[in-house]
């Protein structure tokens, strides 16, 4: 629910404007002054908004330059030293300018570093578009930010900088009061000098603050929120800055709901701004001037009050928040999820503190603070932690267990097989028990790929595993060598695999080959007939098939390796033929043509060539010839394989005299 703050007028506006052009700031002139009515249930965040997740999924990265006070960036994935994530474990110490955490001290889990402390005219940002949820009319953003900005006194359009983007995509508008940039200088308000600045080039900075967007009466609608961090224009100082975005999106004031057993009551206006004003319902009251409001007994369930939060000068617009305190409060401890972890590592328990909340955890064994909401856990033993968390007025308590177990990791490590061997002789195998994930290691270095519970070393050096657990443990096995000696690679080819009987000669050429030193062979020709030679040349002395094998032997590692290839010896026929009478008269020719060849049966062809021209393919022929004469007829014979004989006999065919005589 969304009311106008009759208080905010069009001069308020104006001058704001004016101030923020005073420091360089691009502002579109738009501004509100709200009330609004918080509801007592928080609203959950857009998924990983507040990196959380220790990524930047969501988020679009942009790297790019800033020259002469021109910007350029372009899309990119997170860039090491430009886009840094950081995590409260184990922490990442303090900013060496000012000082302060580099982890955002609202008790989250991660934060984000844009940008770095080197020159050079870089510019970094990053970006986040959510949908508010239709129906969600109460939704406030606030995000955490700590700037770190050298100083050269340039004009402000080359300084340092980091700028703030919140825009309605929807209405393609920036929203006014969410949207500003800090640009360094000597007035900048809430920034300090370092004391590790160089000579004349001052680094300033601003410890941790905080910004609340809000979003009421947007639902439905898409925004932008985008964070920019440049060096200086001129390309010879730095800025930049630390990011974070608080889990809950809702305008709830902490303490606004409230235990009906409670015997105090605090009530806490969102932090980051410069004075408070709190008023009674009707703004005829000053309540207080602090962040916090302080009810000693409890105030009437219902009571209304307002807060007017006023920024430091430039940052933000003036903004009145109104909350109705109801008695309404049920705690939902959270100790995190149950979970194995290996034995002695840390794990963190519990979820990011909520101001006005005490914390305390049972047993304090291994805790690093029992008292805190996420205390880090040193596990020896599986163990149940207690989480007990109690309101500031102590009406109402609320219980939460989380269970630890161990996980115990395997580290034997068994191998089959020799581990002294020949590269051509059976596999080694190494093998671990099964694990979340395991990287096996030769000579100490990672072998890429090498995932499984089992490896087969190929070379020689010496091997172990590290394997894995969710619980974020590790552990190794022990090292094994393992020796693989280099053998021979055996190779050998052939002028001709399939030749007839008649004739045959297969000429072998060694082709075997090894790195260093010499080779022994020695030659099965499969016919019963050995060499030693490298090559060999033979004839076999009768039809077959024939497995000719090579072992090849190393004279310097004792390793052998054999290689074989089969060839065919296909029979040879012997072409013959017979003719009932070679010479004949013409008048009574009759030629008969016996097959007498051998084989005599099977997948034979015959090829007849008359002499005359005329062709036959049978086996026998029987042919008379039309014209007296000497004629040589060859029969052809073909076996499987291509194998061939042939047989010559020349005929004769003699005139016949015609007889006559006249009277």
């Amino acid at each position: 629910m969304i009311y106008k703050d009759n208080n905010c007028g069009m001069k308020h506006l104006y001058q704001r404007l004016e101030q923020f052009h005073q420091y360089g700031f691009r502002v579109a002139p738009v501004v509100w002054c709200f009330v609004f009515v918080s509801f007592t249930a928080a609203s959950q965040c857009p998924s990983n908004i507040d990196f959380e997740t220790g990524t930047f999924t969501g988020w679009q990265c942009y790297t790019g330059s800033f020259s002469s006070g021109n910007l350029v960036l372009n899309p990119s994935p997170p860039v090491t030293d430009r886009h840094t994530m950081l995590s409260f474990l184990p922490g990442d110490g303090a900013d060496f300018y000012g000082g302060f955490p580099k982890n955002c001290p609202n008790g989250s889990g991660h934060s984000i570093q844009l940008g770095n402390a080197s020159p050079g005219g870089q510019a970094e940002s990053i970006s986040y578009t959510f949908t508010i949820p239709a129906g969600q009319n109460e939704f406030t953003l606030i995000y955490n930010y700590a700037i770190v900005l050298q100083d050269f006194n340039h004009v402000s359009h080359l300084q340092p900088r980091l700028r703030i983007d919140v825009t309605n995509v929807t209405d393609d508008i920036l929203e006014g009061c969410s949207t500003m940039s800090f640009i360094v200088d000597s007035i900048l308000p809430g920034f300090q000098v370092s004391p590790n600045s160089p000579p004349g080039a001052p680094v300033r900075y601003k410890d941790w603050s905080a910004m609340s967007v809000n979003l009421s009466g947007y639902a439905g609608k898409t925004f932008r929120i985008q964070f920019t961090t440049t060096d200086c224009g001129a390309t010879d100082h730095f800025g930049y800055a630390y990011i974070d975005i608080n889990s809950q999106c809702s305008g709830s004031f902490i303490g606004a709901t409230f235990c009906p057993g409670d015997t105090a009551v605090l009530v806490t206006a969102p932090f980051g701004f410069q004075n408070y004003t709190w008023w009674n319902n009707n703004f005829t009251q000053v309540l207080g001037t602090t962040q916090t409001l302080h009810y000693n007994p409890p105030p009437t369930a219902g009571t209304i009050v307002n807060v007017e939060l006023i920024p430091y000068n430039g940052y933000g617009c003036k903004d009145t928040l109104t909350a109705h305190l109801l008695d309404t409060l049920r705690l939902q401890p959270d100790a995190g999820p149950d979970r194995a972890v290996c034995p002695n590592t840390q794990v963190q328990l519990g979820k990011p503190p909520e101001m006005g909340m005490r914390y305390s955890w049972n047993p304090a064994t291994g805790l690093s603070n029992p008292n805190i909401s996420n205390p880090v856990a040193t596990v020896s033993s599986p163990v149940s932690y207690v989480l007990t968390v109690t309101n500031y007025g102590g009406g109402c308590v609320g219980t939460d267990t989380v269970n630890i177990t161990l996980a115990n990791l395997d580290t034997a490590l068994q191998v089959r097989g020799n581990i002294s061997r020949c590269s051509a002789g059976d596999s080694t195998i190494l093998k671990v028990m099964p694990a979340d994930s395991i990287q096996w290691y030769r000579n100490n270095i990672a072998i890429p790929g090498a995932n499984q519970t089992s490896y087969r070393p190929i070379q020689t050096g010496l091997y172990h595993a590290v394997l894995f657990g969710f619980g974020g443990c590790h552990v190794q096995t022990r090292y094994q060598q393992v020796d693989i000696y280099e053998s021979p690679v055996p190779g050998f080819t052939i002028n001709n695999a399939a030749q007839c009987f008649n004739d045959n000669q297969f000429i072998f050429t060694n082709t075997s080959s090894i790195t260093s030193g010499s080779l022994q062979y020695n030659w099965n020709m499969g016919d019963g007939y050995t060499d030693t030679t490298k090559d060999i040349t033979h004839h076999y002395l009768s039809p077959g098939i024939y497995t000719v094998k090579l072992l090849v032997k190393s004279n310097t590692t004792n390793c052998s390796d054999t290689v074989s290839a089969v060839v065919t010896v296909y029979a040879s026929p012997v072409a013959s033929f017979t003719v009932n009478d070679t010479g004949q008269c013409f008048k009574d020719r009759r030629f008969a043509f016996t097959n007498t060849s051998t084989p005599s049966a099977g997948s034979i062809q015959y090829n007849w060539n008359m002499g005359d021209g005329t062709l036959f393919n049978t086996r026998d022929v029987a042919y008379n010839y039309s014209v007296p004469g000497s004629y040589m007829v060859k029969m052809l014979v073909m076996m499987p394989g291509g194998c061939t004989d042939s047989s010559i006999r020349t005929i004769q065919i003699y005139p016949s005299p015609v007889a006559g005589f006249t009277v």
